[in-house]
Parts: structure tokens; C-alpha cells; sequence
């Protein structure tokens, strides 16, 4: 019973906080992403639509499977990795409204920043803590990166 209980706090719980923070992101863009964001002239790089969902699906294991395991580390910088690692999943999931849901191009970017200083901060806590929780969070650093990138190209174009 141990173990199971073990396994849901520190693995199943996280993972499902973070799918949820993505759900929740996807219905702010379920109806934009039809209608205004075809109207968006997108960077020449930009990914088909249908990469995202795969892609954010992905993250948000890794994201959920990293932050557990900082869960049950006994470390000083316990408490701090925590709040980190938070403030970026809430900022993350308010980027789908400020972007999608307000159509807010610019303080989306500004978020965006916000989310990778965060980010950064958070692998580099994980990494002092776990290194594997920190290196569990590299793809979602680089698809944030690139998301950026994407984001810079849509404020410029529009």
C-alpha cells in the first residue's frame, strides 16, 4: 500500500497537475486556434498545427515526472524548486489565455520571457537537488525557446 500510494504522490499526481494545466490551456485555445489564429501571419518555421498537441502532451509528462521526483528529495532547496517550479506551470497555463483567449501578442512574449527566466531557475534548483529531474525539463526548455521564437516571428509579422 506504501508503494502505491508512493508512486501516485510522487509521480501520478504531478504528471496529472501538469496534463491538467495543459487541458486547461487547450480549452482557452480550442476555439482561436479555428478561427483568429489562421488569420495570424506565422514565421516560415512555424510547425502544423498538429505537432502541438503531441508535443505539449509530451512536456507535461516529463514536466509532472521531474517535479515529482523533487518531491521526495529531503534538501534545502526543496521549498524554493517547488515555488519555482510552480510559478512557471502557472504562468505557462496563463500564456494559452493572454495569447489565445485575448489575443494580447506582446504581453504573451512578455509572459513567455517570464516563463523561461523561471524555467532556468527551476533546472537549475532540480539540477542541485536531482540532476535527472533537471535534465527531464531540456525539451520543454528547448520547445520554450522555439515557442519564442515563433512568438517573436508572430508580434513582428502582425
Amino acid at each position: 500500500m506504501n508503494f502505491i500510494r508512493h508512486y501516485f504522490v510522487f509521480f501520478v499526481l504531478p504528471v496529472l497537475i501538469c496534463l491538467s494545466v495543459g487541458a486547461v490551456g487547450g480549452w482557452a485555445t480550442a476555439t482561436s486556434v479555428t478561427t483568429w489564429y489562421p488569420t495570424l501571419i506565422q514565421p516560415a518555421f512555424t510547425p502544423p498545427p498538429y505537432v502541438f498537441g503531441p508535443v505539449w502532451t509530451t512536456l507535461y509528462i516529463l514536466m509532472g515526472i521531474a517535479w515529482g521526483m523533487t518531491w521526495q528529495v529531503k534538501h534545502p532547496l526543496k521549498r524554493r524548486a517547488q515555488y519555482l517550479f510552480v510559478s512557471q506551470l502557472i504562468l505557462n497555463g496563463a500564456w494559452s489565455f493572454i495569447f489565445f483567449g485575448f489575443h494580447l501578442l506582446v504581453l504573451a512574449l512578455v509572459d513567455l520571457v517570464l516563463v523561461l527566466v523561471l524555467l532556468s531557475w527551476t533546472m537549475a534548483t532540480f539540477w542541485k537537488i536531482q540532476a535527472l529531474s533537471a535534465y527531464l525539463l531540456i525539451p520543454y526548455w528547448i520547445w520554450g525557446f522555439f515557442a519564442f521564437a515563433i512568438s517573436v516571428g508572430v508580434v513582428y509579422l502582425n
